[in-house]
């Protein structure tokens, strides 16, 4: 993938999923493990696992209730499996976050290499300083 990435397209390849159970962010991500489509190279267990452990590194938690769970390291070979999960949690997690709010939407980045990473990490960041979008994800938007 070049240096622009397309926020809806890893959207789509992803998906968007509700009601997401969990008190921590352990069982959240087990639970999301279990329903989301991951690419075959990728299982239920490792994507689970790269996810917590980079959690217990920092907090992904990136403010307005909104967290940005990735793995440390590119886990795709492929740049057509790169995606990003949408999830939004049943009831919110109270983690450590900069504006101290909890989190309420996830949004998974999967990235087959870091130059696409950091390009989406900075794409997400500019569209959640955006109020009209924060306002949108409050809502849950479906379809």
């Amino acid at each position: 993938m070049n240096n622009s990435v397309n926020l809806t397209d890893l959207i789509q390849n992803g998906g968007v999923y509700y009601g997401i159970k969990g008190k921590n962010f352990e069982t959240v991500y087990d639970n999301i493990s279990k329903i989301v489509s991951l690419p075959a190279e990728l299982t239920a267990e490792t994507f689970c696992t790269e996810l917590c452990a980079r959690e217990e590194l920092m907090s992904t938690a990136v403010g307005k209730g909104i967290s940005i769970p990735h793995p440390r390291l590119p886990l795709l070979k492929n740049d057509e499996a790169q995606r990003i999960f949408v999830c939004f949690l049943e009831k919110t997690l109270d983690v450590p976050s900069p504006d101290a709010r909890p989190v309420f939407a996830l949004f998974i980045v999967l990235s087959s290499n870091k130059q696409t990473h950091l390009s989406v990490l900075s794409s997400l960041a500019f569209l959640f300083q955006k109020d009209s979008f924060i306002k949108l994800l409050n809502t849950k938007p479906q379809k």
